[in-house]
């Protein structure tokens, strides 16, 4: 049997539950928007007010790598990169990321940069076909001593990225200090950074040869 149109008071029913279905679904959309720092709603927007924050650039993206729980986008501004870690704290908006830069003097056969869980290597000798980052974890555990990490092709031309996960992404690489090494298609090793102090001076310790 066929219903009936819906009365007046049915109508006006329903009109009020979609009323208030939309009030809290504001209000919910209020709060997720306020409780989040400087929240933006498209990744684009969270790059473009990181760069602002940082008073960078605005630089031109040179790559763009995605993991599990961040984006990373590497940048240039003329002779300065940057790398830019962006995460979306919640499911509907962006916030601030992480920008540090460095700006890159040809100099100097490899130049690092390190962001929280990157680390980015620019390669000033085009003979560089392999770059091999050296870190030392201070302490005990399965993670401690030295770690060898080995690049075998550019994230772009000339630029270098190393994933950092685990004990490397907690400032290790920062506070204990790392080794870099370049070599050539052949396997040959063509530059190497200086050796920390701390390594050799304070920890006595032997450094892994070159291979």
């Amino acid at each position: 049997m066929a219903k009936g149109p819906a009365t007046l008071t049915t109508r006006r029913r329903r009109l009020a539950v979609d009323l208030l279905l939309f009030l809290v679904l504001l209000a919910l959309l209020a709060f997720l928007f306020l409780s989040s720092e400087n929240p933006y709603l498209t990744e684009k927007q969270a790059l473009k007010g990181t760069q602002a924050v940082s008073l960078y650039g605005p630089g031109k993206t040179l790559a763009r790598a995605e993991y599990d729980s961040h984006i990373v986008y590497l940048l240039q501004d003329g002779n300065s990169y940057a790398l830019c870690r962006l995460s979306r704290p919640d499911p509907l908006f962006w916030s601030n990321g992480y920008l540090d830069a460095v700006t890159n003097d040809p100099d100097y056969p490899m130049m690092p940069l390190i962001n929280i869980d990157s680390l980015l290597v620019i390669c000033n000798d085009p003979e560089i076909a392999q770059v091999e980052l050296v870190y030392y974890i201070y302490g005990g555990g399965k993670d401690g001593g030295f770690h060898v990490l080995r690049q075998t092709e550019p994230l772009v031309e000339n630029c270098w990225l190393f994933p950092c996960h685990g004990s490397l992404a907690t400032g290790t690489i920062d506070d204990d200090g790392f080794l870099l090494r370049g070599y050539d298609a052949n396997g040959a090793l063509i530059h190497e950074t200086a050796v920390p102090e701390v390594w050799t001076d304070f920890w006595d310790l032997t450094i892994p040869e070159a291979r």
